[in-house]
This record gives structure tokens, C-alpha cells and sequence, in this order.
């Protein structure tokens, strides 16, 4: 693992400045989808029961919602990047996840907190290195043991390296990992797997905010 940034699982939390919070398959692919979709703000929320207050107080509000890989009956949508990538006309979504919401959720007060899956790799680095800020002060909270969460923590490893992102590497682990099997077994649409080791050249973060309605992820663009 790499030793520049400190690097835990769900539930250990880095002692950083920084935290960034991975989950790979399929909830943070789906969020950069949505944010590449006209999507302003993502409500992040561990309750279905208020996920579904806020869609009757929204006028134009849709759920994205999983547990396991399943679609909660409830919500509009599962946490499918492939869905995502369709919908239209929603400047603001909710989301429910099995692993990375409440690894965001755990993070204490006071640290600066980003979402990210394999496609935010490019821009987390441009944004730390042009802005001057050492990675001894990022921490990678990984939200499963799964390969694919740990690819990120060596994919960045080599970004700091001087080295590029090895994307035969990051197709391979992701498609052969337990997760995307589960996903699979659930006839989950492989476009969901396929986007989330695809290569993506749009340069922004996932920035994890608050506001009096909770918690929510943004979309902050990054200047190389």
C-alpha cells in the first residue's frame, strides 16, 4: 500500500486534513455520472425514509437507491451509471448506498471530504499537485475490502510516482472482482461495469458539503 498517503478501510478513518472516500463499483461511478449530467447537488442520505421527504418537498427530485446491488423499492432508480447517464432535467438527486454514504457519514466533523471512484483519479491528482498540497496530508478511506476500492489507493500510488493510470489493469481487477460478479449474478446491465473503468478526461472533484438540509456532493471543476 502506498506510504506517501495513509490509506484505511470502513470503519478506520485516516487521520488526514484531507479524506477521499471510494467506492468504486458502483456508487461514486454513478455520482460523476450524474454530475457530468447537469446534476447540481446529490443528497446523500443512510434513510430511504428521508430520501423520500425530500422527493414530495422537490418539485424535480429523483432517488437513486441501493442495498447489495438492488434497487430499493422505493427509490426511482438503483446506483446505475448507465441510468444515470440518461436522465434529464434533474438539477438535484438523492442518494442511497450499501457502502460509501455511510463511510462519508463516519468521517469527523472538520476534515475536507471528496467522493471519488477510479474516473476521479485524474482529477484528484491535477488538483493536489497544482494546488501546491502534499499528499502527507490525504487520506484514502476505502468503503469495502474489494479490489476494486484498493485499485484506486494504487492507481493514485503511481499518479504520485510520475507514472500514468494503467488502464488494462483497472479493467481487469474491476471486471473480475467479487462485486462485479455480484452485480452480474443480479443481472445488473454491464454498461454499469464497463463505466466504471472507463477513461475519463473531464477535470472535476466530488466535493462532499453541507448545508442545513445535510449532506450533499458537488461538483467542483479543476484547472490543470
Amino acid at each position: 500500500m502506498p506510504s506517501i498517503f495513509q490509506v484505511s478501510t470502513y470503519p478506520e478513518i485516516p487521520d488526514r486534513e484531507w479524506i477521499i472516500v471510494v467506492d468504486v463499483l458502483r456508487a461514486f461511478t454513478t455520482t460523476r455520472v450524474l454530475l457530468k449530467n447537469q446534476v447540481k447537488r446529490i443528497r446523500i442520505s443512510n434513510s430511504i425514509d428521508e430520501l423520500l421527504f425530500l422527493r414530495q418537498r422537490k418539485e424535480r427530485f429523483c432517488i437513486f437507491a441501493e442495498n447489495k446491488g438492488r434497487k430499493v423499492e422505493q427509490a426511482d432508480f438503483g446506483n446505475s451509471p448507465f441510468r444515470a447517464s440518461k436522465i434529464e432535467g434533474f438539477s438535484e438527486v438523492g442518494l442511497l448506498t450499501t457502502n460509501g454514504v455511510k463511510s462519508i457519514l463516519a468521517v469527523p466533523s472538520g476534515r475536507k471530504i471528496l467522493a471519488a471512484g477510479i474516473l476521479d483519479l485524474k482529477s484528484v491528482f491535477t488538483y493536489f499537485r497544482c494546488n501546491s498540497i502534499p499528499f502527507s496530508q490525504v487520506g484514502v478511506l476505502l468503503s469495502s475490502d474489494g479490489p476494486e476500492d484498493f485499485l484506486f489507493a494504487s492507481q493514485l500510488e503511481q499518479l504520485t510516482n510520475g507514472h500514468g493510470i494503467d488502464l488494462t489493469v483497472c479493467k481487469s481487477i474491476i471486471s473480475t472482482s467479487p462485486a462485479a460478479e455480484r452485480l452480474r449474478n443480479i443481472q445488473v446491465d454491464e454498461e454499469d461495469i464497463f463505466l466504471s473503468f472507463d477513461n475519463d478526461e473531464e477535470k472535476f472533484l466530488q466535493v462532499v458539503d453541507k448545508d442545513e438540509e445535510g449532506y450533499f456532493i458537488r461538483r467542483e471543476d479543476v484547472s490543470a
